[in-house]
């Protein structure tokens, strides 16, 4: 074959470097699918886990409020990693394309595995008790609409979930055994975010280089629909533990929750330190500062 500009392909140096790690990535995620039962650990509630509220002090509403959280963050992964998923025409590119499509990948087990789980993890009575997938949500199908249209505006706050995923994990693997299954998962999980971020990052980096603007601004309309997709999982996570509350004591406990997760639970707490310190090193615009709060 003669060789031309046309039919070599230059890939980007950290495309090739992410192409180049974690190439293993489907075996450990084996053991996830071949599972029919998973079993979360109740026994001992870990108290970082569970926000300090007056209207949360009952044992079976503390039980059920860490049941619902597992389905909120699963869900919400699912949710963010579909998402991902939809930035197929970005794969045209040679300078990322083979970076990009390995990412996509992974974000495909991923989100299946958390899906996997759900439905085989009988204690959390899902689709039942799901807060967001399998629904007409129209804030999830908004985040999927923008993102496909466009691709560039994910990667930014594509990072900081997986960020979150990883100080996630860590927190569970601190307070948790290896016999629960969330945990394990969520450790498999924090296995490949590890490569994720700074991949994700260094993208981030190459579209600001190409449309700043454009990047910035829809940036911040995903960041927004996402905030909006959050609130909906705990609105709902309120609501399916306090029924018969009226609208307003729903709102009011949805933004009291939605307050401790950004301000109190400590893996969100390091998520924003990880997210300003990657900020730094990959020389993200301080106009993304909102965004990492």
């Amino acid at each position: 074959m003669k060789l031309s500009h046309n039919n070599i392909s230059y890939e980007s140096k950290f495309s090739e470097v992410f192409c180049a790690t974690n190439t293993d990535y489907k075996s450990p995620w084996e053991e996830v699918f071949g599972c029919k039962n998973f079993e979360i650990e109740i026994e001992n509630i870990p108290k970082d886990f569970l926000p300090d509220f007056s209207w949360l002090k009952d044992d079976d509403l503390k039980l059920k409020f860490y049941l619902g959280f597992i389905v909120l963050v699963a869900e919400c992964q699912v949710s963010f990693e579909q998402a991902l998923l939809l930035t197929g025409k970005l794969k045209n590119s040679s300078v990322y394309g083979n970076g990009l499509e390995k990412f996509q990948k992974e974000e495909l087990i991923h989100s299946l595995g958390y899906r996997h789980f759900l439905s085989h993890c009988k204690r959390l009575d899902w689709p039942r008790n799901s807060l967001l997938l399998g629904k007409k949500r129209i804030v999830r199908k908004a985040l999927y609409y923008w993102v496909k249209k466009f691709p560039r505006s994910i990667f930014f706050v594509g990072a900081k979930a997986e960020i979150f995923s990883l100080c996630y994990a860590k927190l569970l693997k601190k307070t948790l055994g290896p016999s629960d299954s969330w945990n394990r998962i969520n450790q498999l999980h924090f296995e490949d975010e590890v490569f994720h971020i700074p991949f994700a990052m260094q993208m981030h980096n190459e579209f600001q280089k190409e449309a700043k603007v454009s990047v910035l601004f829809s940036s911040y309309i995903t960041f927004i629909i996402v905030q909006f997709l959050n609130l909906t999982c705990c609105y709902q996570m309120v609501k399916s533990l306090f029924p018969k509350d009226s609208y307003l004591k729903t709102l009011f406990k949805t933004l009291s929750l939605g307050k401790w997760i950004v301000r109190d639970f400590e893996a969100y707490q390091s998520t924003r330190k990880i997210l300003k310190n990657n900020m730094t090193k990959y020389q993200i615009s301080k106009l993304y500062r909102l965004m990492a709060r």
